[in-house]
């Protein structure tokens, strides 16, 4: 079939200007134009009379608003081809040459042979009720299709078979992978495999059973049975067994007594006579004896008592050699050159205690604390301390000095800003956050602690000193106050301040690059 194709643009010689020999409209022109004109109805159908034989349709949907009715004995499909509400093979089977095509068969549809020869032949979104379909290849089975009848596919079946996809009732399934436990099976084709994967066991250990019913034979006593169906508890001495078997109890006898006390109470047999202990209780698990008191026991190891009330009730002194001091709180004591004394003693009131003049009192081997002030006099021919060696406590800080800086002397000696200062800076010293200087020194003290500032291409100082938020003037190093920093070095400050009278500090300063 061929469409009309024009050969002459009739309008374009309108515009022609006159005595153009291309204005003139020639019998030829005219002839052409009917000639194509009855070439393309010649070849063109009807529409309402459509006889299509042989050939192929491509792009075309068939039954696109109303049902289709075709006989196709073979039916060449290329691509996903829909067949909606058509009555595919009324007479005979259809059979669909497909290479890896997708038929979508909307409605019911008779018996479908999918023949390809090669390729994957793939059914989707298709409802077969009780219709079979045959395919010489792979079948693929996608989308929300139901095939209710026999499948058989020479190459097999893939795809997802599952309520979602596609069901297939009656019959029988042969030849499958073994059916994995979590899509309901067991994951084997071996009973004893099917057990390892579920954890069942045929004999032996299984932690998941809860119960078991319906048995035939009492369990063993090595099974944690009895043995039988209807045990019989003996009566032993002083004991009765009354009711039958599950219905039975066991009670305490013989001697004319019966027990007595509370029923938490440790109970004794006396020749028959049943009692129980007063101030002795018993949870089953533990026992507890609130009284009467044990006297004097000949001897007794106690391995893991508590509550031993040592604050009262306790007489005598425990000697040096069992952990203890050898005489009484507030009594002199004598430390002596030799022994060791694993305790902490706090000397008050009117203790007196004596310390050799003489040779060693004591080796500090392990890792000590002092958090209070510690005293170091000498005398005017002894130094108070000699130190090997010694570090002070320096705070690193990824800081840029600037505006007031509060430094507490209780916490560190070397305070180290390492980013960049920012602008000229006040320092103040304090104790602490909560403790003023003067309160922490006594007059006549000094400290001295150093201050490291990083400076970057444009340099500052510490413009201001102040102890206690108070502006100190300081002494400087050479007799000159610094008025600049040091470019692209570590400025360190030295400080000694030193306390002349009540809230009067003295501070010298100086100031030396680092680079």
């Amino acid at each position: 079939m061929s469409n009309y194709t024009k050969t002459t643009n009739f309008a374009t010689k309108d515009n022609l200007s006159p005595g153009n020999p291309l204005k003139i409209v020639k019998g030829t022109e005219i002839d052409t134009e009917y000639n194509n004109i009855a070439t393309a109805v010649a070849t063109k159908t009807d529409n309402s009379a459509a006889a299509i034989t042989g050939g192929t349709i491509n792009g075309a949907t068939v039954g696109a608003t109303t049902p289709a009715t075709g006989a196709f004995t073979t039916l060449a499909a290329s691509g996903v081809t829909t067949l909606a509400d058509a009555l595919v093979g009324g007479v005979t089977q259809a059979a669909f040459n497909t290479v890896s095509t997708t038929l979508n068969l909307g409605g019911a549809a008779t018996a479908v042979n999918i023949g390809a020869a090669t390729g994957t032949a793939t059914v989707a979104n298709t409802t077969l009720a009780a219709k079979a379909i045959t395919a010489s290849t792979t079948l693929n089975v996608t989308g929300a299709s139901t095939l209710t009848g026999a499948v058989t596919a020479t190459a097999g079946v893939t795809g997802p078979i599952t309520t979602s996809s596609a069901t297939i009732t009656g019959g029988t399934i042969t030849g499958i992978t073994d059916l994995a436990v979590a899509d309901g099976g067991t994951g084997a084709s071996t009973a004893a495999n099917a057990r390892t994967n579920l954890s069942a066991a045929s004999s032996g250990a299984n932690s998941d059973i809860t119960s078991i019913t319906g048995l035939t034979t009492a369990l063993s006593v090595l099974q944690g049975g009895t043995g039988t169906a209807t045990p019989n508890i003996v009566a032993g001495t002083n004991v009765t067994v009354t009711g039958t078997w599950p219905n039975q109890t066991i009670a305490a006898a013989g001697g004319g007594g019966s027990p007595g006390g509370s029923n938490t109470e440790v109970q004794y047999n006396n020749a028959g006579v049943f009692a129980g202990i007063t101030g002795a209780t018993s949870n089953g698990t533990a026992l507890t004896l609130v009284a009467p008191v044990l006297g004097t026991p000949a001897s007794a190891t106690l391995t893991n008592a508590t509550g031993l009330p040592l604050t009262t009730g306790v007489t005598g002194i425990l000697p040096a050699a069992n952990g203890g001091t050898g005489v009484a709180n507030n009594a002199a004591m004598t430390v002596t050159g030799s022994g060791n004394f694993a305790y902490t003693r706090t000397l008050t009131g009117t203790t007196n205690v004596t310390f050799p003049t003489t040779g060693t009192l004591a080796t500090l081997g392990g890792v000590e604390t002092f958090t209070g002030t510690k005293t170091f006099s000498g005398s005017s021919s002894t130094l108070a301390e000699v130190l090997s060696n010694a570090a002070e406590v320096a705070t690193v800080e990824a800081t840029a000095a600037t505006g007031t800086i509060n430094y507490d002397i209780t916490t560190q000696s070397v305070r180290y800003f390492t980013s960049n200062a920012s602008a000229n800076w006040t320092v103040n010293f304090r104790a602490s956050s909560g403790t003023s200087l003067n309160t922490a020194m006594s007059t006549g003290q000094s400290v001295t602690v150093a201050f490291l500032v990083t400076q970057g291409s444009t340099a500052y100082y510490n413009s201001v000193v102040q102890v206690d938020g108070t502006t100190v003037t300081p002494k400087y190093q050479g007799g000159t106050a610094y008025a600049s920093g040091n470019a692209s070095a570590v400025d360190v400050y030295m400080y000694t301040i030193i306390k002349t009278g009540s809230a009067a500090f003295t501070v010298f300063t100086s100031q030396t690059k680092f680079a």
